[in-house]
């Protein structure tokens, strides 16, 4: 959760009235157990929220309000934006159909590099693409234009393959189908709209590039702890969260309002482009989580949505998978409807916002989280239950489903682990403190993706970048993975609880040190035990038929330097590269022969690490 002195705002529809609802968003400051031997760590599991939406609808009301940031960055109170009636905009009708497709290929455009600010080209190694059919169709005489029409493609892959998926109301008189091709080749498809007027089909073929192989996101066959996508490539997740908001002028336009360094708001593609030239490649979108919402207005008798959220939520999630970003999108912050699982009304009207959420954002998404820092107490594990079995049942695409703050046994309907964890720590325990976290939450034999990861009490201080780096490569190395709260609007915000994460230029230069590490990592790799020689060293090894990985972490400091040896067993005959984390440097090379020896180190001041392969 973003606390940041945020006010949540529900608005929820009783009868013919509107009730405002506010709820604080922050952390309930309860303490985790630290690994042993440091005491002084702490992470907090962020309270759920006080406030929830039961039986009655989410409505979407008007005026919207979107949380707004001062000149300082921080998160002030909502701000009004101007009225936007529901499917009230001036869009030409008809019978027509027009097809565009919209691809995410690699970028070339000038941005801010990942380490010193100058421009430098960006390119990206995980494109998305997704074809999209335009659908014209008169739409002012539905009572409900979401629900009151049906609209659905088929599309035929080159080897004969069909796929159905649904389509949705975009604004008036259109509708849109969006696809996401699963290979390469001539696709044809069919998409018709089914209403009280008969509008002929679409029909065409398009070309899908060679992109569409790498597929989505998945779990690893062959290390149920990793991720991979679907040709089988690894995936080195490293996440993102961040407040999202309207252009004040424009409602349907996300505004630039986001940092890359401290006082320095920038557009959504600048944003997006230097921060996945840093490495970052997944963005976590939790609607209404400091940020714009899906606008859902739910009610057995039909749901509606706002025009002008879908659309900020289309250009931040196009974008961000321009520039090679993976989505975990969470369908509510707090969540309605408690009792689904039990109430046929109420579980209809979940089950057509998540046809929904399926239709108009699954060809982007790799990952549905269901709620943000939910507990038991707010939501029971039926919902949970029902949730996670209809994305399964009903996605097209078969994405990954999650839910943050984990609880007992979810692993039987959950495909991986979300926790939340903010640390306060020194660099001398980050990496305990790393392994710790993720040992604690791979009980359930899954993946475990920390949602949201960030400092306690201050977003920066002299150490917080050296204690990030720790941490990223810690987790790696313990199998896990780590989205972070960025809060780049400023350096040494504090705050009693939850501050998030600076992530600035040496920041940045550290990420792109790790994912340049990772890449063509074997995911079959598992974690091997090292024992480094000597004091004040402890080390972290992975080993997979192909290559063998190990890190140390030289957490004494006296003296400034150290060598130290440590026994593993090698798979292969290759080359031993050791690198400097800090900034990417090659320290030592060496020929290495197959079999169990005796691994020596070059000199490091903190931390290195370690990569043997063919």
């Amino acid at each position: 959760m973003f606390h940041r002195a945020i006010i949540r705002v529900l608005v929820v529809s009783i009868g013919f009235g509107v009730v405002l609802a506010l709820a604080s968003c922050s952390p309930d400051g309860s303490p985790r157990v630290a690994p042993p031997g440091s005491p002084t760590a702490r992470a907090v599991a962020h309270g759920a929220p006080t406030a929830s939406v039961a039986t009655v609808p989410v409505s979407v009301a008007t005026p919207r309000a979107t949380p707004s940031v001062d000149p300082t960055g921080h998160a002030g109170q909502p701000t009004p934006l101007p009225t936007q009636p529901v499917a009230e905009r001036a869009t030409p009708t008809g019978h027509s159909a027009s097809v565009h497709a919209v691809t995410p290929e690699p970028t070339a455009t000038d941005v801010r590099s990942a380490v010193g600010g100058s421009p430098s080209p960006s390119t990206t190694e995980n494109g998305v693409y997704v074809f999209e059919v335009t659908l014209s169709y008169p739409t002012a005489a539905l009572r409900n234009p979401w629900e009151d029409a049906t609209v659905s493609a088929t599309f035929t892959g080159p080897n004969g393959t069909t796929t159905r998926v649904s389509g949705f109301y975009y604004d008036r008189g259109t509708y849109k189908v969006r696809f996401a091709p699963s290979e390469p080749g001539t696709y044809r498809y069919v998409a018709t709209v089914k209403g009280p007027t008969e509008v002929p089909a679409a029909t065409g073929t398009f070309q899908a590039p060679a992109s569409a192989r790498k597929g989505f996101v998945r779990v690893s066959t062959s290390n149920p702890m990793r991720l991979v996508f679907d040709d089988g490539s690894f995936f080195s997740a490293l996440g993102l969260n961040d407040c999202w908001g309207a252009d004040q002028s424009q409602p349907d336009r996300l505004g630039a309002r986001n940092f890359i360094s401290a006082g320095e708001a920038v557009d959504a593609d600048t944003y997006f482009a230097t921060y996945a030239a840093a490495g970052f490649n997944l963005l976590r979108w939790d609607s209404g989580n400091c940020s714009f919402p899906v606008g859902v207005s739910l009610a057995a008798g039909g749901n509606t949505y706002s025009v002008d959220d879908g659309k900020l939520a289309d250009q931040l999630l196009q974008t961000a998978t321009r520039h090679g970003f993976r989505v975990m999108l969470g369908a509510f912050t707090d969540p309605a409807y408690p009792d689904a699982a039990t109430r046929p009304g109420e579980q209809q009207a979940l089950q057509q916002y998540f046809d929904y959420l399926i239709a108009r954002y699954g060809a982007y998404v790799d990952i549905w989280e269901l709620t943000n820092e939910t507990g038991p107490g707010d939501l029971p594990d039926s919902w949970l239950r029902f949730a996670a079995a209809y994305f399964h049942a009903h996605d097209p695409y078969r994405h990954l489903v999650t839910n943050s703050n984990p609880r007992d046994g979810e692993w039987m309907y959950l495909d991986l682990r979300s926790p939340h964890s903010y640390v306060q720590s020194s660099a001398t325990y980050a990496d305990l403190d790393a392994a710790g976290d993720v040992s604690r939450f791979k009980n359930g034999g899954v993946p475990v993706l920390f949602g949201e990861a960030g400092n306690e009490v201050c977003n920066w201080d002299a150490t917080s970048a050296l204690r990030m780096r720790l941490r990223i490569w810690s987790t790696f190395f313990n199998e896990g993975e780590l989205v972070f709260w960025n809060s780049s609007f400023k350096k040494n915000y504090c705050h009693n609880g939850s501050a998030n994460l600076y992530i600035g230029p040496e920041e940045r230069g550290y990420t792109r040190v790790f994912q340049d590490f990772t890449r063509g990592m074997d995911p079959r790799a598992a974690m091997v035990k090292i024992e480094p020689s000597g004091a004040g060293v402890r080390g972290y090894g992975l080993r997979s038929p192909t290559m063998f990985l190990a890190y140390l972490h030289h957490f004494a400091g006296d003296p400034p330097t150290v060598s130290t040896r440590f026994q593993a067993d090698v798979p292969i005959e290759g080359t031993a590269t050791w690198i400097d984390p800090a900034t990417g440097q090659t320290l030592a090379t060496a020929p290495v022969d197959p079999g169990p020896q005796w691994i020596n180190s070059p000199p490091f001041a903190v931390d290195v690490a370690l990569r043997i392969r063919q």
